[in-house]
């Protein structure tokens, strides 16, 4: 099975390409680990890794609805790809998720 479930927050807005009935959706999602508290008690965290989600069909309209911001966060799931390309003597891997469904993560409003 190729699952593969992405928490994190969204780098900038979302971008809908596509037409009304099937719209194409793709926005880039931050991720990172926590590894502990440093020497000095603050927390530290891995290297930041970015996934590129697309969401197509009723998962697109469901996600275009959604109007997903920059810093916005977010669950996905759905299909995980691989490319590997080569510039030069380096190669880089792209990982991406097409996604079978994608929710906003609930944060309830602050009492004033």
């Amino acid at each position: 099975m190729n699952t593969m479930y992405l928490y994190g927050r969204l780098g900038k807005d979302a971008e809908t390409f596509g037409t009304e009935d099937k719209p194409l959706v793709k926005f880039s999602v931050a991720t990172s680990e926590y590894t502990g508290k440093g020497t000095d008690g603050k927390a530290t965290y891995s290297e930041t890794e970015w996934t590129d989600v697309v969401c197509l069909g009723f998962v697109g309209k469901k996600a275009r609805d959604l109007g997903l911001r920059k810093g916005d966060s977010v669950v996905a799931w759905g299909q995980k790809q691989t490319r590997k390309t080569e510039k030069g003597d380096k190669s880089y891997t792209n990982v991406s998720l097409r996604a079978d469904m994608v929710v906003l993560e609930y944060v309830p409003e602050k009492q004033q």
